[in-house]
C-alpha cells in the first residue's frame, strides 16, 4: 500500500491536492505552522484514528472531509472521513471507493458507506493481516488483541519528534 495524494475537501467548495511520490520516501519540510504535522495526523485519522488529532486552527476550521487515495497492489482505494463538527474529537462517517481507475472525486458529496471499522478491516486485509485474535490466558490481565494496519502504521511513519529529538 502506497498514498498517491493526500486531499482536503474545504466547506467554501475548494479542494486541495498534496501528491506523493511512489516507491521512495516522502520528507515534508517547511516553515515552523506550515501544516507538516497535519499530515501525518492526516493520514492517521483517515486510516481509521479513534480520534482526529489534527490542531486546532486553518486546517480544522476550513476542511469539511480528509481523503487519500491509495495504491494497493492490484487496484485502487478512496478513502475520505469527515471532519468532525465543532466540540466534537471524532466522528464515524467514511467513503470509501475500490477499483482499478478510481479517481479523487472532484467534490465531497460524498455518501457515506463505511465506519472505522470497516476503513480498518478492509485495508487490513488489503495488506495481508488476516481476520486474528490473541486472547491471553487467565492469569495475564492484558485484554484480546487483534493486529491490524492501525499497528503497521508505526512503521511506515515518522514524526519531526521521532528523527529530530535528542
Amino acid at each position: 500500500m502506497q498514498i498517491l495524494e493526500i486531499v482536503l475537501y474545504g466547506y467554501n467548495g475548494k479542494v486541495r491536492r498534496l501528491p506523493f511520490s511512489t516507491g521512495s520516501v516522502n520528507i515534508i519540510t517547511g516553515r515552523s505552522k506550515s501544516g507538516k504535522t497535519a499530515v501525518g495526523d492526516i493520514i492517521d485519522y483517515c486510516l481509521g484514528g479513534t480520534s482526529c488529532n489534527i490542531a486546532d486552527g486553518v486546517v480544522r476550521e476550513t476542511v469539511a472531509w480528509y481523503g487519500l487515495l491509495l495504491q494497493m497492489a492490484t487496484e485502487r482505494i478512496f478513502v475520505a472521513r469527515k471532519n468532525p463538527d465543532l466540540g466534537q474529537q471524532t466522528t464515524t462517517a467514511c467513503h470509501i471507493e475500490i477499483g482499478d481507475r478510481i479517481k479523487i472525486p472532484p467534490t465531497c458529496d460524498f455518501t457515506v458507506n463505511a465506519n472505522t471499522g470497516n476503513i480498518e478491516e478492509i485495508l487490513s486485509s488489503r495488506i495481508g493481516i488476516s481476520e486474528n485474535l490473541h486472547k491471553p490466558s487467565e492469569d495475564e490481565s492484558r485484554v484480546p488483541l487483534s493486529a491490524n494496519i492501525r499497528h503497521a502504521l508505526f512503521y511506515c511513519f515518522q514524526s519531526q519528534d521521532e528523527i529530530a529529538a535528542k
